[in-house]
């Protein structure tokens, strides 16, 4: 094999280190070293310019200096560095030794060991991580192509271009390539990871978009992620005036809080008849003209309590999929102000009225500000990650993680009519269009919708950055009928195994439980285990429902604590059994698959990815 090595050094401002990164650069003994410069800048080095091995290339506001280095580069092997950063010599060997022993073909600046945990991330960090959330490589966190130094192996980038690096890097992983991580010690912490400027890192921000429009056209709109089966045909069928609602009017109010203006409170609904009552009469107070609830998919008396409770209520036998419910309440409310809600918790109408009243004082869209209780800090929830890429890309950072996803929240009737009522089964679409529109959105009211919120073990249960207090979880659990009828598997079970765990100090003080339900995991499992151990849980508790395949005989040699279950009791259920059975503060519920997105996660971020489709569309019409 060629190991044939090119330094490539671009740099943008100042030279008080490029000499002496140069010179560090000639000791891995290159063939050549590219030095990617500004075109108006001069290198004033006879030293550096009469060196036969130093090449020197301008670069200009239209040319990549990713690319301008690559296609002139001989080396089979090109390693990329900050020259504005000198690097440890030793620590960039470990950047080019996994290439030149074909066990990588990318290795990547492992960016997490910069950061400290609470840390705030940049947009670009943001967007970084959404990317590797994209291609499946969720576990390489904040670290990307953008960030030096990095080494890549010149073949296997299949155009042999790099005008847009993060269209090589999703190349590179759709054909395959081995990626990986190393380190190295920066000089000034934080202070050298790139952008410098806002120039650039719009640069960065506008190779992210290209990189994603091509990536989507192969993939799809939503990056071929699931939607969790939404009856879109429904919407369609209604758009056209062909639906059949089967739909009993209830009761409301003209009220004199809201301008002259009338408020619709929509309710979307399905199994909740032991909160849906209470959270009419709260909703109430707020003197609606009417309430709608929507239920969908109910086996219970949900439509039968909320009809009692004078409510407008349109019932579906079928599930409708999420957020499709709203859209029906948008289509057949009559409001000025339209306010969502959820129908298993009531919320307070001293938190739910500044929703109302800020659409009778120029606000549009009113969302709900959970920016205090999810802040932009490492480690980032993925779902988080891409409500606030959203907003970066739409130029409206300052909504942080505002989005329409989470309710409260509520809508003007001109904004509505804008969007068209089907939008909102795509809430991030929804969002997006409103802002394309010149409407108002802004995040006016924290309100804590993360404690009350219904657990669903099948949704909502799987990520590497799932789970809560083990209090907040058992309490959950313990209050899901799922657990009184089967308290008594769930409390007695044995494992059929012990295994061992770290005390750690990572935890202010608190000890970490890892929980894995799996079946038929044997070829990623062990990948998990082992990574886990990486954030030093006290113990790993595997809990294996209908396995037919070797995972058991895996797991029991990896020192984790093991439950076996031969017939499949469900995913949802070995969750409750692992967490139940914990010993520590905070419980992790991790998924055995290496992507890790759990069926909630999948259907958010394939929203956020059809919200992104739009936009680039919509910004390319626009701009011609």
């Amino acid at each position: 094999m060629n190991n044939s090595l090119t330094v490539v050094i671009p740099y943008w401002n100042g030279e008080d280190l490029l000499k002496d990164v140069i010179q560090n650069a000639l000791l891995l003994n290159p063939i050549e070293v590219i030095v990617v410069k500004p075109e108006n800048k001069n290198v004033d080095s006879t030293e550096l310019t009469f060196n036969k091995k130093i090449i020197f290339v301008d670069c200009n506001k239209v040319n990549s200096p990713y690319d301008k280095a690559f296609t002139k580069a001989r080396g089979e092997i090109l390693l990329f560095i900050d020259g504005n950063n000198l690097n440890n010599m030793n620590e960039l060997l470990t950047f080019i030794k996994p290439i030149a022993t074909g066990n990588s073909d990318l290795v990547l600046n492992d960016l997490s060991q910069l950061l400290m945990k609470g840390e705030v991330l940049s947009p670009l960090m943001v967007w970084c991580q959404n990317i590797n959330e994209i291609v499946g490589l969720r576990e390489f966190g904040i670290s990307n192509i953008l960030s030096f130094p990095f080494a890549i192996k010149k073949r296997s980038v299949p155009s042999l271009k790099m005008e847009n690096p993060i269209v090589s890097y999703f190349e590179l992983i759709q054909k395959g390539a081995k990626v990986s991580k190393s380190f190295v010690t920066p000089s000034e912490g934080l202070l050298k990871v790139r952008p410098f400027s806002h120039e650039e890192e719009s640069i960065y921000t506008n190779w992210i978009l290209d990189a994603l429009g091509q990536w989507l056209e192969i993939k799809g709109k939503r990056g071929a992620l699931s939607d969790g089966g939404k009856r879109l045909d429904i919407l369609e069928d209604l758009k056209i005036k062909k639906g059949l609602l089967n739909c009993k009017s209830g009761w409301g109010t003209q009220s004199s809080l809201y301008k002259g203006k009338k408020l619709s409170i929509i309710i979307p609904a399905q199994d909740e008849e032991l909160t849906i009552g209470e959270v009419i009469q709260e909703s109430r107070k707020l003197e609606p003209y009417e309430i709608i609830v929507v239920v969908n998919g109910s086996t219970d008396k949900t439509a039968e309590i909320a009809k009692n409770h004078g409510a407008t209520v349109v019932e579906y036998h079928e599930r409708l999929g999420h957020n499709v419910g709203r859209s029906i309440g948008a289509y057949i409310s009559k409001g000025d102000i339209l306010l969502f809600i959820d129908s298993d918790f009531p919320i307070k109408t001293k938190e739910l009225l500044p929703f109302a009243t800020s659409l009778c004082n120029g606000v549009d869209m009113a969302l709900n500000d959970l920016n205090g209780l999810l802040p932009i800090q490492y480690p980032l929830h993925n779902v988080s990650a891409f409500k606030y890429g959203l907003n970066i890309l739409c130029a409206k950072e300052f909504l942080g993680i505002g989005s329409l996803l989470a309710v409260p929240h509520a809508i003007s009737r001109s904004c509505l009519e804008h969007i068209g009522f089907e939008s909102l089964a795509c809430p991030s679409l929804a969002q997006v269009k409103a802002i394309e529109g010149g409407y108002t959105v802004s995040c006016v009211q924290q309100v804590d919708v993360l404690r009350p919120n219904k657990m669903r073990p099948e949704q909502h249960l799987g990520s590497y950055t799932h789970g809560g207090s083990r209090q907040y979880v058992l309490e959950k659990i313990y209050a899901d009928p799922n657990y009184t009828s089967n308290k008594v598997r769930f409390e007695n079970h044995k494992p059929i195994q012990k295994g061992w765990g770290y005390f750690s100090s990572l935890y202010q003080g608190k000890q970490l439980s890892v929980i894995i339900a799996a079946q038929n995991a044997e070829q990623t499992i062990e990948q998990v285990i082992r990574e886990a151990r990486k954030i030093e849980p006290l113990e790993i508790i595997v809990v294996l429902t209908g396995s037919t395949d070797n995972t058991e005989e895996v797991v029991k040699k990896l020192g984790v604590t093991l439950f076996v279950f031969k017939e499949n009791i469900g995913l949802g259920q070995a969750r409750y059994i692992g967490a139940i059975s914990s010993k520590a503060d905070i419980i992790n519920f991790v998924d055995p698959s290496q992507k890790g997105q759990t069926p909630a996660e999948q259907r958010i971020i394939g929203d956020h990815l059809e919200a992104i489709s739009h936009f680039i569309q919509h910004r390319k019409t626009t701009n011609n």
